[in-house]
């Protein structure tokens, strides 16, 4: 929950599919604004190894 909390009080500015020549999918990418005026640009993907559709990269680290 620390890694998907980062998301709340963000603001969706943006929604995009990005294809990927690849592997010929498509890839849910969504611009988020945190509430320093941070933009993110989050991509979907299936697991934090990137196989597929499904999980989120891009958000800021638990930590930072």
């Amino acid at each position: 929950m620390k890694y998907y909390g980062s998301l709340v009080g963000c603001e969706v500015i943006k929604v995009q599919a990005r294809y990927d020549e690849y592997d010929d999918r498509i890839w849910p990418v969504i611009y988020v604004r945190d509430p320093k005026g941070n933009i993110f640009e989050l991509e979907v993907s299936q697991d934090p190894e990137g196989n597929g559709p499904g999980f989120i990269f891009g958000l800021p680290s638990p930590t930072a």
